[in-house]
């Protein structure tokens, strides 16, 4: 009991001397109201330039945000050409393989035929077909003729 007593009249004489402090403290403030006008104007004036340089600021973000968004639509756009490109590129590549396995193909073929037609030649040669070989290595004459003289030895 006696500590609530003691605690309660603490505080009443905190609160006295709080008082006390601030009302002495008031006095000057009270006084020199016209500085602190002053400052306030000074203050106030410091909030408005804030203001103002937080509107640039942000001015200015918003503007690097739209170049930023335009950049990335360029970027996405570039990108998506390069993946054609890239894409067209490989099936241009995969064309010229088919391609050059056919040209090899193609090259054995002739060569292959190129060995028939010899040995059809030589064995021409060899059964006296002198005029056919003639016409075919001059080639001179028309086709017409060339067929007729390769047909000539087959009817006989």
């Amino acid at each position: 009991m006696k500590l609530r007593y003691l605690f309660r009249n603490t505080i009443s004489l905190y609160t006295l001397l709080c008082v006390f402090a601030f009302s002495c403290s008031a006095e000057p403030f009270f006084n020199n109201q016209n500085t602190t006008n002053e400052k306030l104007k000074n203050v106030k004036s410091e909030i408005s330039d804030a203001k103002s340089q937080l509107k640039n600021v942000n001015k200015r973000r918003n503007s690097l945000e739209n170049q930023l968004k335009e950049s990335d639509i360029s970027i996405s756009s570039i990108t998506a050409k390069i993946q054609q490109n890239n894409k067209n590129k490989s099936e241009i590549q995969n064309k010229l393989k088919k391609l050059e396995q056919e040209k090899i193909i193609l090259i054995t073929s002739k060569q292959r035929q190129e060995k028939l037609l010899a040995k059809q030649l030589r064995a021409a040669y060899s059964a006296g077909h002198h005029d056919y070989i003639m016409l075919l290595l001059n080639q001179k004459e028309s086709s017409n003729n060339s067929t007729y003289y390769y047909k000539l030895p087959i009817c006989k």
